[in-house]
């Protein structure tokens, strides 16, 4: 399954949400502004806007002559981000594929809101998420394919860490492993089911997120999940 890349933000600031959609269309890209967004699809509580961006780049070589050369260039970035608002001044924000350096996107929104805000990654509590996934109904046949755990004490000198694959379910297979003891993850793969569609999400617990069916739906309540 080809997964495509997340990046999960709560933003917190004094403003309404209608008032945020519409500082965000305050600021468009042009040849001006090498940093905007436009508007795809606004509703009541939630908005899509596509991020743009330019970027000039100038690398530096040098030829066999011992030359130092500069060529210059720009690349163009382009991707979509979903707002919701998930309570009082505060909105969960779904980028898709953005790229690592998004400091131009937090002035983008320094712009938009006009005030003071906070603007946090989201970084999942993993065992939980997986836990909540077992529970829902909507999600079926789920199973951890892949585990790598934080460090586990072992005893009062010593602490190991384990990096489980399984073609059954590597979640059973740490426990038996830890002896039933609850373990930190730094990384999992999970599948499961959702209408009828077979589905691969990988979480860390830095919070890089990667899944393999973007349906609407099943994005917005994944997501949901991993904010909660």
């Amino acid at each position: 399954m080809k997964s495509k890349r997340l990046k999960l933000w709560v933003l917190t600031a004094r403003i309404d949400f209608q008032t945020l959609v519409f500082g965000l269309r305050q600021q468009p890209f042009n040849d001006q502004n090498r940093v905007g967004v436009e508007a795809i699809e606004v509703l009541d509580d939630k908005a899509i806007f596509r991020y743009h961006e330019q970027r000039d780049i100038t690398q530096s070589f040098t030829t066999p002559l011992g030359e130092t050369v500069e060529s210059s260039y720009s690349t163009f970035i382009s991707f979509d981000m979903v707002f919701e608002t998930i309570g009082p001044d505060r909105y969960s924000i779904c980028m898709s594929s953005p790229p690592k350096d998004v400091k131009p996107f937090v002035e983008l929104i320094r712009a938009a809101t006009a005030m003071n805000f906070a603007l946090e990654i989201v970084k999942p509590d993993i065992s939980s998420v997986y836990q909540q996934l077992k529970a829902d109904k909507r999600f079926t046949r789920v199973m951890a394919k892949r585990i790598v755990s934080g460090a586990v004490t072992f005893d009062i000198e010593s602490s190991y860490r384990v990096d489980i694959a399984s073609t059954g379910n590597a979640m059973t297979k740490l426990l038996e492993i830890t002896g039933g003891r609850s373990a930190p993850i730094d990384k999992i793969k999970i599948v499961y089911t959702y209408d009828s569609t077979p589905v691969q999400i990988e979480l860390s617990r830095s919070g890089s997120v990667a899944v393999s069916w973007d349906d609407e739906d099943h994005l917005h309540l994944l997501t949901g999940l991993l904010i909660r």
